[in-house]
């Protein structure tokens, strides 16, 4: 099988159908134990991260998230949770950025 032919537009089409949507700060139960919740994670437009519950364990999965708001996006922001594990990315875990203030200078300049 070629590697562009891999999926069928048909199996595309079959995943579809088993995504749910929800917006943020909406609960899904899928089952009695089980829930997922999407929290706003303050990175680019659209960007959430996710608490998930089954039974007595927790997660949060997130990719990049920001605690700092800025012109145009506000900061991260979920409930007060303590989950068992957080799985994020960090793709910039070590690096030192200058200030906001001189991030918007260089932006307008």
């Amino acid at each position: 099988v070629d590697e562009k032919d891999f999926f069928t537009s048909q199996m595309i089409k079959d995943c579809m159908l088993k995504i749910t949507p929800c917006s943020l700060e909406e609960t899904i139960v899928i089952e009695p134990d089980f829930e997922i919740r999407a929290y706003y994670a303050g990175h680019v437009l659209g960007a959430a991260m996710f608490y998930v519950r089954v039974g007595q364990q927790s997660f949060v999965y997130t990719g990049d998230y920001n605690m700092t708001p800025d012109r145009h996006l506000g900061s991260a922001n979920c409930d007060r949770l303590r989950p068992d594990l957080l799985i994020t990315e960090s793709t910039y875990a070590t690096t030192i950025r200058d200030s906001k203030r001189c991030r918007e200078r260089d932006l307008l300049h």
